[in-house]
């Protein structure tokens, strides 16, 4: 990261137990172009999740007028597999029946039949452009009845907000984006957040700079790239200690211009980089010495 001196790889995938389904609008106000663009974000979304009958299951249902399981929750268990026929979905076309949609995704999608596991988390992610002709209501609601958590995802200008309400259930399950371009965006929040979220560190020590924050995160805690306390850019895992054989010695300045608080972030700095460092008697040393008139080897 350019903002920090700290070392950071790819977080791990979602390897939890959820059955998720997309749930695509292919009504003629889409068009061919932005369905393009909703199936390029589902093959990225499955990018971030690990597939497998212990891990995570991907669905895909495609409505307008009419709505067909396209890509059931048990036909494949490998990312290129998934992304390849995420990529062969024909646009439809037709009009928006957007509570229909989602009573067939109850009853057809995560149906056990269809590969929906028993006992496991259920997650539907419905995306729409615009107004639905029918009542998505009742259908919403009989969703979480059916222990299935949904998530709206609501693009462009012609939108029914009372409607993306009651297909998200809560507020923090909506997304309004202001048109198809902007769904790579949802990559910083949905994938956590369909992972059973994070939350911040209150105790765990971390190595924090303004921009990387210590947050709990797939069960354990990970660095954060975070731009202000709404936008979370991405998770990274801090890098493996350092396994080289090394002798390092600080040389500390302790003179008066110093100055007692910057002497302190000094003896910060150096405890930071300790917890980068395999320390031992066949890996690395570290020594401190402390100057001013004189020198002397604090350790």
């Amino acid at each position: 990261m350019s903002t920090n001196s700290l070392l950071c790889i790819s977080a791990p995938l979602c390897s939890v137990q959820v059955d998720l389904v997309f749930v695509l609008d292919g009504t003629g106000s889409v068009g061919a172009t932005n369905f393009e663009r909703m199936k390029t974000f589902v093959q990225k979304m499955i990018s971030d999740f690990e597939l497998g009958p212990e891990a995570t299951r991907i669905g895909v249902v495609v409505y307008s007028n009419r709505a067909s399981l396209e890509i059931s929750l048990d036909a494949f268990e490998d990312q290129e597999s998934l992304q390849d026929a995420v990529a062969g979905i024909a646009y439809p076309g037709g009009y928006t029946l957007t509570g229909a949609a989602i009573d067939y995704t109850t009853t057809f999608a995560f149906s056990t039949r269809n590969g929906a596991r028993e006992g496991v988390r259920k997650v539907a992610v419905i995306l729409t452009d615009g107004v639905s002709y029918d009542d998505p209501a009742e259908p919403a609601q009989s969703m979480r009845k059916a222990a299935i958590i949904t998530y709206a995802v609501g693009i462009g200008s012609n939108l029914d907000r009372d409607q993306l309400d009651v297909i998200a259930g809560v507020p923090d399950n909506l997304f309004v984006l202001d048109d198809f371009s902007m769904l790579d965006n949802l990559r910083t929040t949905l994938p956590t957040q369909v992972c059973d979220g994070y939350s911040s560190a209150s105790s765990q020590e971390c190595l924090d700079s303004p921009h990387l924050w210590c947050l709990s995160h797939l069960g354990k805690y990970e660095a954060a790239c975070v731009l202000n306390f709404f936008q979370l850019v991405s998770f990274l895992s801090l890098a493996p200690p350092c396994r080289a054989v090394a002798d390092i010695v600080f040389l500390v300045d302790g003179t008066g211009s110093v100055g007692l608080d910057n002497f302190e972030r000094m003896k910060t700095f150096i405890r930071k980089v300790f917890a980068f460092l395999d320390i031992g008697e066949n890996a690395v040393r570290v020594s401190i010495v402390q100057y001013a008139a004189q020198a002397r080897t604090e350790f």
